[in-house]
């Protein structure tokens, strides 16, 4: 929280993309595109109807701009999104939330 209340950074997190490979599994990559870092929740929708959330740590962040979540093979993804529950002060939702392509 120092980097909002000192600095007044803001945050920006992403679902920049989604591609599948039927060996290796599904790769989700979640980048940070403002300076502000907090943890946050991505939940996974499943071609099943099935969800899972997975919580990506602060950590994530503090040395890259951005974090691979890998899914296991045979699981097919449908899409993924960031904060669904909008418990962050995201300064752009309208990229946390990518469908895979089909």
């Amino acid at each position: 929280w120092r980097g909002w209340y000192d600095n007044n950074w803001t945050l920006d997190l992403a679902v920049e993309s989604i591609t599948s490979d039927p060996v290796r599994g599904t790769a989700i990559v979640v980048g940070a595109r403002d300076k502000l870092i907090m943890p946050a929740t991505l939940r996974v929708s499943f071609a099943d109807g099935t969800t899972r959330d997975v919580r990506l740590e602060a950590d994530a962040w503090i040395r890259r701009p951005t974090t691979t979540v890998f899914i296991e093979p045979g699981r097919t993804v449908v899409s993924a999104e960031l904060d669904p529950d909008h418990r962050l002060p995201d300064k752009d939702r309208s990229n946390n939330l990518r469908k895979a392509a089909r």
